[in-house]
C-alpha cells in the first residue's frame, strides 16, 4: 500500500506542476491517465489570459492566488491535500463536502498546523480568507452552482468525494453508483458551464481489477473490476475520456490512481477519522 508520505509526495507533483496549466495540457488515454500534450492553439489563446483562467478575479482582491475547489475536502486525503496546497502560499482553497463520512474538524486542524508551523507567515486571519467550506454534495446541482458563482475566482477542482468502501459498495451498489457516478457528472456539468477547465481526479488501483503484471504500471490492462466501487472509479475515468474527447480545447484532466494511503500527519493531529465503519482494511 501506498504510505500517506508517499501519497502526498504526489498531492506535491499536483501543486508544483498540474496547476501550471500554461503551455501543456492533461488528458487520458485508455492506456494512461497522465499523458502531456501539446496544446492546440485554441487551448494556448485560451489558457494565456489570467482573467480568463480567473472567472472574475480573486475574491478578496489578491489575485496572486489562484483558487481550487476541493470535492470531499474535509476527509483523510482532501484534508491533506488542503494544507499541502495553503503550505504552499499560493492558493485559496474551497472546500465541498457533506459531512457523512467526516468532519469539518479536519479543517480546524489544518488551520491549527499552518499557524503552528514555525515558519509560517499565515495568519489566522489569512488562513480565514484563504480556506472556506461549504456543505454541500456533489449530486446538488444548485448547491454546486451557488459555490461557483460565490467563488468566480475558481479554476480548478480535485475531485475527492464519494463513497469509498468496497465491503460497503457489495451490500449497496445503488447508493454506490448514485454519489459516485451521478454525483461525477453533476459536479462535472457545473464545472462545464462555469467553465471551469482543470481538473484532477482521485481514481483507484482497483480499475486494474486482479493485476496481470506486478509491479503495476500505467499500460497494465484496466479491469476487470470484482465490486461496483471499483466498477465507478472506472466508469467515471470512462466518462472523463469522453468528456476530454468531446471538448479538448477547454478541458485539462488528470487522473490519480492508487492503493490505499495510509498514516497520519507527523504532528499526530490529522488521520483517518472516518465517522462511520468502511470496512477500509
Amino acid at each position: 500500500m501506498l504510505s500517506l508520505v508517499g501519497f502526498l509526495l504526489v498531492v506535491q507533483y499536483i501543486i508544483t506542476d498540474v496547476f501550471a496549466f500554461a503551455s501543456t495540457s492533461f488528458g487520458s488515454s485508455s492506456t494512461s491517465f497522465g499523458i502531456l500534450q501539446r496544446t492546440s492553439p485554441t487551448q494556448q489563446q485560451y489558457l494565456s489570459s489570467p482573467l480568463q483562467l480567473a472567472r472574475g478575479g480573486g475574491e478578496n482582491g489578491d489575485d496572486n492566488l489562484r483558487t481550487v475547489l476541493v470535492t470531499g475536502g474535509t476527509g483523510y486525503i482532501g484534508s491533506h491535500t488542503c494544507l499541502e496546497l495553503l503550505n504552499t502560499n499560493r492558493y485559496r482553497v474551497v472546500v465541498i463536502d457533506n459531512l457523512i463520512n467526516s468532519a469539518e474538524e479536519s479543517l480546524n486542524r489544518v488551520t491549527k498546523l499552518l499557524t503552528d508551523a514555525k515558519d509560517s507567515s499565515l495568519s489566522s486571519s489569512d488562513i480565514k480568507d484563504r480556506l472556506h467550506f461549504r456543505n454541500c454534495d456533489i449530486r446538488d446541482e444548485e448547491g454546486i452552482q451557488s459555490v461557483l458563482n460565490e467563488f468566480p475566482s475558481i479554476e480548478s477542482c480535485i475531485h475527492f468525494a464519494g463513497l469509498k468502501a468496497v465491503g460497503e459498495s457489495v451490500a449497496k451498489p445503488l447508493d454506490y453508483y448514485g454519489v459516485n457516478i451521478g454525483g461525477t457528472t453533476t459536479l462535472l456539468q457545473c464545472l462545464q458551464k462555469s467553465k471551469v477547465p482543470h481538473f484532477v481526479f482521485s481514481s483507484s488501483a482497483t480499475v486494474y481489477g486482479e493485476p496481470e503484471m506486478l509491479p503495476l504500471t500505467e499500460e497494465a490492462r484496466l479491469g476487470p473490476v470484482t465490486n461496483p466501487y471499483g466498477r465507478t472509479k472506472l466508469f467515471i475515468e470512462e466518462i472523463l475520456r469522453d468528456l476530454y474527447a468531446s471538448q479538448p480545447e477547454l478541458w485539462n484532466i488528470l487522473i490519480l490512481r492508487y492503493f490505499n494511503p495510509i498514516g497520519a500527519h507527523p504532528s499526530g493531529l490529522m488521520g483517518e477519522d472516518p465517522q462511520v465503519c468502511m470496512y477500509l482494511l
